[in-house]
């Protein structure tokens, strides 16, 4: 359940990556995306980098809290 998230992140990215390069008559973008550039196709661009972006900060963020998780002492003593 942990990598859900940010696979979900991921999979939204390619989505509106495919969906902008297949589909000439619409682009897909993230709200507030006219505030960086005024090329819609650009806006598009940049809305799957940040979906890949949010997914990929996410898996290491996970991974590394995984990782650094302390096992559980299970002798007593």
């Amino acid at each position: 359940m942990r990598f859900l998230t940010p696979t979900l992140f991921l999979l939204a990215g390619v989505w509106v990556y495919w969906t902008n390069g297949s589909h000439t008559d619409r682009v897909v973008t993230l709200p507030l995306m006219d505030l960086f550039t005024a090329d819609l196709k650009q806006q598009g661009q940049l809305s799957a980098y940040i979906c890949f972006g949010i997914g990929a900060a996410l898996y290491v963020s996970h991974t590394v809290a995984m990782f650094r998780r302390q096992p559980k002492d299970t002798e007593s003593s």
